[in-house]
């Protein structure tokens, strides 16, 4: 155990942070199938810390002494175990109005096709009294009004989780960003308002204590922030923290994942372990799958497991529901002649068993369905006889009122990934997802006639006379013209691979695949032009009639002229994986795995070790453009200027392919992400 005060300088228009950080083995190990999920009403977070033994078997070592935290701007110090007092409370003040609103959704600068938070992740949620919910996407805060969803201001940052508030005038949410770590939004704008503690810490959770304090965790950490500028932290090292719970600013519980709770009262901790308390097979001792913790009262405590639900009465852990997997519990405050209860979602009967809302406390448990369509990782809310259910990877968010279930997801089409987008204008683009292909007009996303016998698209190509040509890796194909879908069949081959579909014309379209298996269609038949030697190809491009390029791992740049393949001279055994050309003269092909770019000026091929984006587009005016990541998984817009790749904008979500246009950027990407960007 060990203390370790850190204390950072006042900036003008933000809050100081001291920090008294308190490092302890919270015992037990980790899961790759972590489900963090929602918190309570009451309250969440916590401060101290102890070393808690290496498992949930383990004995709690002694509690660590309270760090001291740096003095305050406006009232002296604030010792990590004082009780807040009412001049250290909230870190901003409400607003009086809502003005900062708006019917799109546009982080950082791009923006939602259909105004709905549908698409990206969903950090957390938010259910108020009156019955208005609020979600957290990346980069943005979306909320319900009688106007409909609306986006609450601007976010400056991606990256945001763990959100609280008593009004649209008054919501607090965490930023993952190098300076701060909670954002205030007074109905106008967003503003930081608690500094970060030095750790880039990225709360998951966010509550306010009794006094106004707010309580913040993360999967390693437990902060307290008010507006003396007072920040405590606990860190555990050995340990996913799941789920806090304040029931005053002295008793702060929280839990593991593996299924120790941990109680820090008056400055000391003590731990308890979890798993002996409800039935679980002898083969699944390693994981208990803790995913929250709520409290009716401060002697009565309930921890969702993967295993059920287990109570913790007067101090004693025992089952209160072992009917399958939980993943999220909340306090649902007394409403209508009911009195307070739990609220959980589970899955009843085992981990692919149908969702289930259950309602109760002790071993008394009432149940109703949940929604049909949910993820593993979802939060659980309920206020005034409206329950709110968000799942956060992908985003989706469920209402009820005591009947069905409504989705705010209207995507007609789903949360499928988006896969390939063409087309040469914003009022013509195409979208593959699924079995089925989508058309944007420049003002919405509607859907094409249905393909035939439900085929699958993988790839797309629009030729130059407006004919979509659709294909996938079992060799099935369909061009679509005139309003009509007509088929053919590529290869009897059910190919294991990416494949692509290109083409220089309506009489001249290539599919090709792994192991060199390469067709051309001529308008009426398909006819093999195999690889030689072979090679799994990535992308392909037809400039010329009976002309080819083609790429993949370790390929170089293969050639088809006039029947008979080659490899560009200077690129045998060259790993890339797309290639688009500008003009004839013009031609690059880039690999992101290898930061590898190439370029043809009409004569010869140029290769450069150099950064690359992991797409490839072209815009009107010749310019290459393309998605690029970084180490961390960020997703970046990028252009090829002065000869190297640029990272030009954030992407706030993930993304599979953009087309690049005159005025726009229109982006495809999982979870039925459509996003547009003005150049």
């Amino acid at each position: 155990m060990r203390t370790i005060a850190v204390s950072y300088p006042y900036r003008a228009g933000f809050l100081g942070i001291a920090a008294a950080i308190i490092l302890c083995g919270c015992g037990g190990g980790s899961s790759d199938n972590a489900s963090p999920t929602g918190t309570g009403g009451t309250g969440e977070g916590g401060a101290g810390g102890a070393d808690a033994g290496k498992d949930s078997g383990g004995t709690a070592g002694t509690a660590g002494t309270a760090g001291t935290a740096g003095a305050p701007l406006d009232a002296g110090t604030d010792a990590v175990d004082d009780a807040i007092g009412p001049a250290c409370g909230a870190p901003a003040a409400p607003g009086a109005a809502l003005t900062g609103t708006s019917s799109e959704i546009c982080p950082l600068g791009w923006c939602y096709i259909a105004p709905t938070p549908a698409g990206g992740d969903v950090g957390d949620g938010l259910l108020l009294d009156d019955g208005t919910w609020v979600v957290v996407l990346p980069g943005a805060v979306v909320a319900s009004t009688p106007q409909g969803v609306v986006s609450l201001g601007a976010l400056p940052y991606k990256h945001v989780g763990g959100l609280y508030g008593t009004s649209l005038t008054d919501l607090y949410v965490g930023g993952f960003t190098p300076d701060d770590l909670v954002y205030h939004f007074d109905g106008a704008v967003w503003t930081p308002v608690v500094k970060q503690t030095g750790f880039w810490a990225h709360p998951d959770r966010m509550i306010p204590g009794p006094q106004g304090a707010l309580y913040l965790q993360d999967l390693a950490q437990v902060y307290r922030a008010d507006k003396c500028g007072a920040a405590t932290l606990i860190s555990c090292d050995s340990d996913v923290l799941q789920g806090l719970w304040v029931h005053d600013d002295d008793h702060v519980v929280a839990i593991g994942e593996s299924g120790s709770l941990f109680r820090w009262k008056s400055g000391v901790v003590t731990t308890l372990p979890l798993k002996s308390a409800i039935p679980m097979p002898t083969w699944a001792d390693s994981y208990f799958g803790a995913s929250e913790i709520a409290a009716l009262d401060a002697n009565d405590e309930y921890v969702a497991s993967y295993y059920g639900i287990v109570r913790v009465n007067q101090g004693t852990a025992a089952a209160a529901w072992s009917g399958g997997p939980v993943m999220a519990l909340d306090v649902a405050p007394a409403h209508g002649g009911e009195p307070k209860h739990i609220v959980a979602l589970a899955r009843l009967g085992g981990s692919n068993g149908p969702w289930t809302v259950l309602r109760g406390s002790g071993t008394t448990w009432t149940s109703s369905p949940g929604p049909a369509d949910l993820n593993p990782r979802a939060r659980i809310r309920e206020r005034a006889g409206t329950t709110l259910i968000v799942g956060r990877e992908p985003g989706q968010v469920y209402v009820s009122t005591g009947g069905a279930w409504t989705t705010f997801v209207d995507y007609a089409w789903g949360l499928e990934d988006m896969r390939t987008v063409v087309g040469p204008s914003k009022a013509n683009a195409y979208v593959s997802q699924g079995d089925h292909v989508l058309r944007y007009d420049g003002a919405s996303v509607s859907a094409l006639p249905a393909l035939p016998n439900s085929m699958n698209v993988d790839t797309l190509w629009l030729s130059p006379t407006g004919v979509l040509h659709a294909a996938n890796m079992a060799g099935d194909y369909a061009r679509f013209a005139a309003g009509t879908w007509t088929t053919g069949q590529i290869s009897t081959q059910n190919t294991s691979g990416a494949v692509v579909l290109k083409g220089f014309s309506d009489d001249e379209v290539y599919w090709a695949g792994p192991g060199g298996e390469v067709f051309r269609s001529d308008g009426s038949q398909w006819t093999a032009v195999p690889m030689s030697p072979p090679c799994d190809t990535l992308d392909i491009l037809a400039v010329a009639p009976g002309h080819l390029f083609a790429v993949g791992p370790a390929c170089g740049i293969r050639k088809l002229l006039n029947g008979s393949w080659s490899i560009a001279p200077g690129t045998e055994g060259k790993s890339f994986s797309r290639i688009a050309a500008a003009s004839p003269s013009n031609i690059m092909a880039v690999d992101e795995p290898f930061s590898k770019v190439a370029l043809f000026d009409g004569a010869s091929w140029t290769l450069s070790d150099q950064l690359a984006p992991a797409t490839l587009s072209v815009d009107p005016a010749g310019g290459f453009w393309g998605i690029m990541h970084d180490g961390g998984g960020e997703c970046y817009l990028s252009q090829f200027t002065g000869g190297f790749w640029e990272q030009v904008a954030e992407i706030p979500v993930n993304t599979n392919d953009l087309v690049v246009w005159q005025d726009s950027i229109f982006a495809v990407g999982p979870a039925g992400t459509v996003l547009l960007r003005n150049r």
